[in-house]
């Protein structure tokens, strides 16, 4: 069996939603030899999310779109700035 080139990349499609996913997409993302996309489920209704859906119907929950893009995002000073 051969073994794959340094610069050949694995593409993983995370499908995203619960409180785990954003510390497996922070694992998988760590790897060089991984090419990470993430698909977020925005219709959630659990905890603060169900709050603000039954406070505003129709609106879909950005909880985790949130902790995925906080998670994904370098970690370099000036990127934090537009998460906070």
């Amino acid at each position: 069996m051969k073994s794959p080139r340094p610069d050949k990349r694995l593409n993983i499609v995370l499908f995203s939603g619960g409180r785990g996913a954003s510390s497996i997409a922070s694992t998988l993302a760590e790897h060089p030899q991984i090419n990470l996309t993430v698909v977020v489920n925005t219709y959630d209704d659990g905890l603060s999310t169900g709050r603000l859906r039954t406070f505003i119907p129709g609106m879909l929950g950005p909880s985790d779109v949130r902790k995925n893009i906080s998670t994904l995002m370098p970690t370099q000073e000036r990127n934090n700035v537009s998460v906070r």
